[in-house]
């Protein structure tokens, strides 16, 4: 093994290991906190097809009881202008009440104006419990 160090390869492992520690930086800086609550907290998601705007950790996420061992959760803002979307359980649809944008319950625009899908947030239903996950702020 070689001991003497060439110039190349002292900046490329010095570039690696910056790279490395940056890369942490950012995943920690991103990071995801979990979220759980009780079912019996929010009685509108009792039952299959129960929804509920709520705040949690200063974010508005709306929920939907899509199924009975499921739950979905969206930031409820429409991307056209910021209005809030509202849920229609006759057509399992996100309707925006300001220009009639419709969104599916994956976030996926399905009628224009709004030209962004909404941000979907990773949720369980795990027994009695959602447990939700949101990007730290």
């Amino acid at each position: 093994m070689n001991r003497f160090v060439t110039r190349r390869g002292l900046f490329a492992t010095l570039a690696a290991g910056g790279l490395a520690f940056w890369s942490r930086g950012l995943r920690a800086a991103g990071g995801v906190k979990k979220v759980a609550f009780a079912l019996s907290k929010v009685e509108a998601l009792a039952k299959v097809g129960g929804f509920a705007v709520l705040k949690i950790k200063g974010r508005d996420v709306l929920l939907v009881r899509d199924g009975d061992k499921s739950v979905r959760a969206l930031d409820p803002t429409c991307s056209h202008q910021k209005c809030t979307v509202a849920y229609e359980p006759k057509d399992g649809l996100l309707h925006c009440p300001c220009h009639k944008s419709a969104y599916n319950l994956d976030g996926k625009v399905l009628d224009g104006p709004a030209p962004k899908p909404l941000t979907i947030f990773a949720a369980t239903l795990d027994g009695d419990r959602v447990i939700l996950s949101l990007p730290e702020a």
